[in-house]
């Protein structure tokens, strides 16, 4: 409270003190009087929230006179008449028909399901039929949000054969390979089975899997549970004769972002890498080749030469 003193003065000189405490804060108002209700429409996990689905509702007699939000910037609602921003206390009043749509705000990190909006708070000030300012005191804001699949992260690279990168080097080119994921709350899609697999392929030369050739595209199986990140060992490539250029590796799976719970929808997104690698041409040395002939004594003979 704070205590307010008052003086005046007669026409005579003569001084009448009056006084008495107030309050510098609104009571705050019973909850059948005003109330802030809360149903968000459903929104999307890392991605700005509007606001829409909360709205006040005020007793007989009491008109609702603005809501204070906390912890939107300072520039939030720049350029509209309806809201102001008080710097001094570092909030937003706006009116009491403020289309709450227009007012966005960024959820936690890769955070679904019903949400808290960490340091985000409206307040609803009204005023009674008996003059007194009511305020609800600041609740803090909630989102509904549906899970948004990151994928996960490929890094690849390769280990070049003693010879270097170069045509006929002579030995398999070995890959290593690991995924990992963005948010830890996803997980890779499983089959019936329960099993998951990166998709691996090559545009030139052979897959080798442990020194043993397959077919492409080859449905590498991995470990659902981890540990992350995965490492997929025993990949190399074995190139073909006489090659040079650009060999592609290709790799894909896919991730799931699982519902929080009942209302929400799982999000699946799929995750792919295209890692090239450049191999050098290198000039074969020239050989020849003669075919056999037949002649006769002090009589030329024509040979058969072929270079390559």
């Amino acid at each position: 409270p704070v205590e307010v003193r008052i003086t005046i003065l007669d026409s005579d000189g003569t001084a009448a003190h009056g006084g008495g405490a107030v309050s510098a804060d609104p009571p705050v108002v019973d909850a059948d009087q005003i109330a802030l209700s809360m149903t968000p429409a459903p929104g999307t996990e890392d991605t700005a929230h509007a606001l829409s689905g909360y709205g006040v509702t005020a007793g007989d007699g009491v008109a609702v006179q603005s809501l204070v939000f906390r912890g939107l910037s300072s520039s939030a609602l720049n350029g509209r008449d309806d809201a102001f921003y008080n710097p001094i206390d570092d909030v937003w009043v706006v009116t009491p028909g403020f289309d709450l749509e227009q007012i966005k705000v960024m959820p936690p990190q890769h955070e679904s399901g019903t949400v808290t909006f960490d340091g985000i708070s409206v307040e609803v000030i009204a005023r009674g039929a008996n003059g007194i300012t009511y305020t609800s005191g600041p609740v803090t804001l909630v989102g509904l949000l549906n899970p948004d699949a990151d994928g996960g992260l490929f890094t690849v690279g390769h280990t070049a054969p003693a010879t270097g990168m170069i045509e006929d080097a002579g030995e398999p080119i070995a890959l290593s390979i690991s995924l990992d994921r963005i948010d830890l709350s996803e997980s890779l899609v499983t089959d019936e089975h329960g099993r998951a697999f990166v998709q691996v392929s090559i545009d030139h030369g052979t897959l080798l899997v442990d020194g043993s050739p397959v077919a492409v595209p080859y449905l590498y199986e991995v470990n659902p549970a981890g540990p992350w990140p995965i490492s997929l060992t025993g990949l190399a490539v074995d190139l073909p004769a006489n090659f040079h250029g650009t060999i592609r590796v290709s790799l894909s799976t896919g991730f799931v972002d699982p519902a929080p719970g009942a209302g929400f929808v799982d999000s699946t997104t799929t995750t792919t890498r295209t890692y090239s690698m450049s191999i050098a041409a290198v000039t074969d040395p020239a050989e020849v080749a003669a075919q056999a002939v037949t002649g006769n004594e002090d009589t030329d003979i024509a040979l058969i030469l072929s270079a390559y």
